[in-house]
């Protein structure tokens, strides 16, 4: 059946032809989360930092957003999102994006917080082979989970990304499917043979083995033909998956806007 997770307006405004959305599973009720009484703090933070990766010989630099009351309350752990940028950027563009508002508003709506890692990678690394789809699951999961009060398991933890991170969100979430339970591609760009071969690797995996997947663009992006394939290939096989095409371009403005939609999604189940 042809079902929605996310319920928005916003997915009628494009006048094209209709979508379709093969969800995964139905998004159920989130649990109610209750803050320390003696913290009063309402917005999260988003604080800089880094680590020697020993796989780059250099440091990898991130931005995190701790949600409000993370620093008073020393028992709880929270699922993890890693975020990665697109190209010409770095990791403040989830924070021009509109992460720490938008993920205060989700918090304060939902009483479901989690933390979000934004990742630098490199210019040099958009290719298929680039050595940052090792340090991200070997060295900065690991850096995470050692140092910040995380829930440690796959089912808690996701990774999504726009433009080339959506790229490189995908290799990344299917290499190691061990370690992320959801991948969220948001405009993104996929050559046809990329898009063939993982459709068709994924097809051969077993329902429980699979990632959650997320696919979304612009009825204007540069990119959409490639998202749209994409999309076609996982229906074709039917490998559940969500897919939206919204109104806008492949721009700071479209990701903006429907970046509700996105945490949302990510933060089912947790």
């Amino acid at each position: 059946p042809t079902e929605s997770l996310t319920p928005s307006p916003t997915i009628t405004e494009a006048l094209l032809p209709t979508v379709t959305s093969i969800p995964n599973s139905i998004k159920p009720a989130l649990p109610t989360v209750t803050k320390p009484q003696s913290c009063t703090e309402t917005k999260g933070k988003v604080i800089a930092g880094e680590f020697e990766s020993l796989l780059l010989g250099k440091p990898i630099y991130f931005k995190i957003y701790l949600p409000a009351c993370y620093e008073a309350d020393p028992v709880s752990r929270f699922p993890v999102l890693y975020l990665l940028h697109g190209l010409y950027t770095n990791e403040t563009q989830w924070e021009k994006i509109g992460v720490p508002d938008t993920m205060d508003n989700f918090v304060d709506n939902n009483d479901m917080p989690f933390i979000i890692v934004m990742p630098r990678v490199p210019d040099t690394d958009a290719q298929a082979k680039s050595p940052i789809l090792q340090v991200i699951p070997e060295e900065l999961v690991e850096f995470i989970d050692s140092n910040y009060s995380t829930k440690a398991d796959r089912g808690h933890r996701a990774i999504g990304g726009v433009s080339r991170g959506a790229s490189l969100a995908l290799r990344i979430g299917f290499n190691r499917r061990d370690l992320f339970g959801k991948v969220g591609m948001h405009s993104l760009p996929m050559l046809t043979d990329e898009s063939t071969y993982y459709a068709s690797a994924l097809g051969k995996l077993e329902q429980a083995e699979r990632p959650l997947l997320f696919i979304d663009s612009g009825n204007n992006d540069r990119d959409l033909l490639m998202a749209q394939n994409f999309d076609l290939e996982l229906t074709k096989l039917a490998i559940p998956h969500t897919w939206y095409m919204f109104s806008g371009y492949h721009n700071v403005a479209y990701w903006n806007k429907h970046l509700p939609v996105y945490l949302e999604w990510y933060a089912q189940d947790w």
